[in-house]
């Protein structure tokens, strides 16, 4: 199925303003919002675009097209009006998908592959974003819609960002455009208070990572990661050692004082954050939510 997420006209912004037009005109159809965004005497696209961006809503789960032609929200106005209230609710709706025949799917096989990548991604070119996935993903897949190309990229690196899976930085080298520097952070945030005990209770690190391994199929351990590293890097062995995207995440959480990352000297199961310059933690044993 297409995922209009990886459209370029399907950008966070441009979605964020459909559905506060929804939420204030209370059950508009479909004609009324298409008009209202894209009006058909200011163009001659046939308002492709805003079709876009409205199915793009609706293969997330946020809105839904009733038989009377009217268009409701599948959520509380309040949880889309702030810009990060809107991003909070993509992040439930859009990432976390496993189903090979969800929209959503391509997105979310796309983040793992690109997590796995770690320090490879400062040595890429543009053009190795979408041969090296195809090659390593697509092997006997003939589709030419399910493959990965510049506008997919592209889009991709634009949700990724507003998901909360790194930001964005322009390089200085040529055959670069912006690098999606791989940082979790504002993905563990939004689902911390499941991966952890809310009573500052110290648990083992082990045990986190089996919490987020089910919680975000994207990261260390999930679904889609472990797919993804046998495919890239299966001759490698991964064991305790996280992540780039992770480990730098954690490190900001840390650092932040949302999360305290534990290393006690008598433990035996140690896990190894990436490699950081300038960075003291370098292992953790234990973790725990710290509180407000």
């Amino acid at each position: 199925m297409a995922n209009e997420l990886l459209i370029g006209q399907a950008t966070p912004a441009r979605l964020h303003v459909m559905v506060r037009l929804i939420s204030r005109l209370q059950h508009p159809t479909k004609k009324e919002i298409f008009d209202l965004m894209q009006p058909l005497a200011l163009v001659s696209t046939q308002q492709s675009a805003v079709n876009t961006i409205f199915t793009a809503a609706k293969n997330s789960n946020i809105i839904t097209e009733n038989p009377d032609k009217t268009i409701t929200l599948n959520c509380e106005a309040s949880e889309l009006e702030s810009l990060e209230s809107f991003r909070l609710n993509m992040q439930k709706h859009v990432l976390g998908i496993t189903d090979q025949n969800h929209p959503n799917y391509r997105l979310n096989l796309y983040s793992a592959w690109y997590i796995v990548q770690n320090e490879r991604i400062f040595q890429f070119i543009d053009k190795d974003f979408e041969t090296r996935f195809n090659e390593e993903l697509s092997q006997g897949d003939d589709d030419e819609a399910r493959k990965f190309n510049s506008t997919k990229f592209n889009g991709w690196r634009t949700w990724a960002a507003f998901l909360g899976l790194g930001w964005l930085i322009k390089p200085r080298l040529s055959g670069r455009s912006e690098i999606l520097v791989p940082c979790a952070s504002n993905r563990l945030k939004s689902v911390l208070n499941r991966l952890l005990p809310g009573d500052q209770q110290v648990i083992k690190f082990s045990l986190f990572a089996q919490h987020l391994a089910e919680l975000c199929p994207e990261l260390d351990g999930g679904s889609l990661f472990t797919y993804c590293w046998e495919a890239s890097r299966g001759s490698e062995r991964r064991g305790n050692n996280l992540s780039l995207a992770l480990s730098t995440g954690l490190r900001q959480l840390h650092e932040s004082g949302e999360i305290e990352l534990i290393r006690l000297a008598d433990a035996t199961d140690i896990w190894q954050l990436y490699p950081a310059e300038g960075q003291l933690l370098k292992q953790v044993t234990h973790i725990r939510l710290r509180g407000n």
